[in-house]
């Protein structure tokens, strides 16, 4: 398997490069000492080969780690101790695996990585408000990938754009504000987008109520981001008011299901945020010409953020080049009319509206 572990290390090193830096010292300074000694992935190898994912590594031992197992590790994720320790994170690593290998196997095994990030919807607002002013009529919104179907709630939520404005329930517990970049002006709606229904699909749907579900959740936002974890905690709990309904099933056969049963008066719109990262290059051309298909004679619109090089591929057209740490923005109709409409930072943190 020296080969497989290899290849692991590779899939760190970019992690390491375009997405730590900058944002998870932690977890940086471990997957180096990954890169460097590929054998601290090993683990890893229980994971079904499609799930073999730097992101389903970090959330495994950092489940355990909230769990109370692997003091000595504990002691430097900012989330758990007091004051972290800034002594070298390595050898407590190669402990913690050695000792709790088969936990971590059981959870590779079984697990997938399932970020529920509320972050993001505060780029897919914009783009929602977009879709709604073309459409003119309350929307039948389908989530791809919804996990805890934390974002099909987007209407429930404050939003604070600074200088741009603002939009929703000013009571809101859940108040997203991004930074704004650029000197496009962002195009806030002037109410929130009315939605006729809502639903999500996921392979692995997430029940708000299920405690040890939402600790998983819990356990794949980093360490050092204790506003994330703010920010979805307050959405769990908003969700467990009145949770969105999400299905059980493969996007690619299910999809196709649920847009047929929205009545052919009332506009779709199928959204998703780092879904497709997930498939491979043909499950992603079968998704592009599904979207195609299903906008045959009604309106479906596609509301897409994920990375660059994925929506390249699938809108060539909409000249896609960036960014180069974080997410493209694509609106289009039924596969039709992609727009790339801005750019945003991986967890929502930052947003850039284009031309």
């Amino acid at each position: 398997m020296t080969e497989e572990l290899d290849r692991l290390a590779a899939i760190m090193r970019r992690f390491a490069d375009d997405e730590l830096q900058g944002s998870s010292p932690l977890y940086e300074r471990l997957a180096r000492a990954a890169v460097a000694d590929p054998t601290l992935l090993d683990p890893l190898l229980a994971a079904p080969k499609s799930q073999r994912r730097a992101t389903l590594y970090f959330a495994a031992i950092h489940s355990l780690v909230l769990g109370g197992q692997g003091d000595d590790l504990a002691a430097f994720f900012p989330d758990i101790a007091e004051s972290p320790s800034r002594d070298d994170p390595v050898p407590a690593l190669r402990t913690f695996l050695k000792e709790r290998r088969d936990d971590l196997e059981a959870l590779y095994a079984t697990r997938n990585t399932q970020t529920n990030e509320v972050g993001r919807c505060a780029f897919l607002l914009p783009m929602f408000g977009l879709i709604a002013a073309r459409a003119r009529g309350p929307l039948a919104m389908i989530e791809a990938g919804a996990s805890a179907g934390l974002n099909l709630l987007f209407d429930r939520y404050r939003y604070d754009y600074g200088p741009a404005g603002s939009l929703g329930d000013v009571a809101s517990p859940v108040v997203l504000a991004p930074e704004i970049r650029g000197d496009v002006a962002l195009p806030i709606p002037d109410a929130m987008p009315a939605v006729a229904s809502r639903i999500g699909i996921d392979l692995q749907p997430v029940d708000v109520g299920d405690a040890d579900a939402i600790a998983w959740l819990r356990a794949c936002i980093w360490p050092e981001h204790i506003a994330r974890l703010e920010l979805f905690e307050r959405a769990v709990e908003e969700a467990r008011r009145d949770p969105p309904e999400i299905v059980r099933g493969a996007i690619l056969e299910t999809l196709p299901r649920y847009i047929s049963a929205v009545p052919e008066d009332t506009p779709v719109c199928v959204f998703h945020t780092a879904t497709l990262a997930y498939m491979n290059r043909d499950e992603r051309a079968r998704f592009g010409a599904l979207m195609a298909e299903a906008g045959r004679g009604r309106d479906v619109y596609w509301v897409a953020g994920e990375g660059p090089h994925i929506l390249a591929g699938l809108f060539p057209e909409a000249g896609i080049t960036g960014p180069d740490n974080g997410y493209a923005l694509v609106v289009a109709h039924a596969g039709r009319d992609a727009a790339w409409v801005g750019e945003s930072a991986y967890h929502g943190r930052w947003l850039r509206w284009r031309p």
